[in-house]
């Protein structure tokens, strides 16, 4: 899917069909493909997802009362 707009562009020109402006589309699009790639992953795996919007689960710390010392009598 990605390959066939360029395969066009080359092919197109053959068969005496004008490209115009919109052949300017295409190098823009896979230009900008690398970095909407990562994006998407974030956005649709869940576990990036998480971590992405700060999502993760609330850990509750509570202070211990064990001693580094033991107590001998």
């Amino acid at each position: 899917m990605m390959y066939s707009p360029v395969g066009l562009i080359i092919t197109l020109p053959f068969f005496e069909v004008s490209l115009g402006r919109g052949a300017n589309l295409v190098g823009a699009s896979l230009a900008v493909y690398p970095c909407l790639e990562p994006l998407i992953a974030m956005v649709c795996i869940k576990d990036f997802r998480k971590v992405v919007f700060c999502q993760l689960p609330k850990t509750v710390s509570t202070p211990s009362h064990t001693s580094l010392f033991a107590r001998g009598k």
